[in-house]
């Protein structure tokens, strides 16, 4: 490697790092202002606003760079993609579950965190964690680890983005880590899988989330 080249990894490393952290803005945010504020409709008016422009941004940037292109998806294969991938993360959440239980550690620390914030902000959260959350994932996962970070080592993308996933979410017992670390996995798979096809892995990360979102409001619910 070059040393331009490896200073251009160098400046994708930290713009990855620039987009992660604007996509934190939003969440941030809107909890100050609630905490300042005690206005849970307020603050969730400015935090999707400012969402909604930080998204348009987010999304710009990976066309731009050709990290989220215009390719077409089969819908046939979409629809296989989706099923086959939530049978897959299913199977790793249910061996992260026996785990937590043999080791004796039940915490999920961000599924806590998500609980907690749906009593507090419903809406935003809703909005963040099932639509939001999922496309800026794998812009930054999948799209920039694998495509400007490892362009031509898959698998050290594949490896580095489920680790740094899992991290990012928290998952820092074993079974927590096993049940993050193999959705990223599974993400990552379906991405290569696709020929790179960002839509893909996002399509299944948004049916991923609704599904676990709507668990989570029917136990809040009862």
């Amino acid at each position: 490697m070059s040393t331009s080249q490896f200073w251009k990894k160098v400046g994708w490393v930290l713009a990855t790092v620039g987009i992660l952290a604007l996509d934190l803005i939003p969440s941030e945010l809107t909890v100050f202002i609630y905490g300042l504020t005690k206005q849970g409709m307020l603050a969730q008016v400015i935090g999707l606003i400012t969402m909604a422009g930080l998204v348009t941004l987010i999304v710009w940037l990976a066309y731009r760079h050709q990290v989220l292109a215009k390719d077409n998806i089969s819908f046939k294969r979409f629809v296989l993609t989706l099923v086959l991938g939530f049978v897959a993360i299913t199977l790793c959440s249910l061996v992260g579950q026996v785990v937590m239980r043999l080791t004796a550690s039940t915490q999920m620390i961000n599924q806590d965190a998500i609980r907690s914030s749906l009593r507090a902000l419903p809406v935003f959260t809703l909005v963040y964690t099932a639509l939001v959350a999922p496309v800026i994932e794998e812009i930054i996962f999948r799209g920039f680890i694998f495509k400007k970070w490892f362009p031509h080592h898959d698998y050290w993308a594949l490896a580095v983005s489920t680790i740094l996933f899992a991290l990012l979410h928290r998952a820092f017992t074993p079974g927590s880590f096993i049940t993050y670390g193999g959705m990223s996995l599974i993400f990552g798979l379906v991405y290569l899988k696709n020929g790179k096809n960002l839509k893909y892995s996002i399509g299944l990360h948004l049916f991923n989330n609704f599904w676990a979102l709507l668990a989570m409001l029917l136990l809040l619910l009862h």
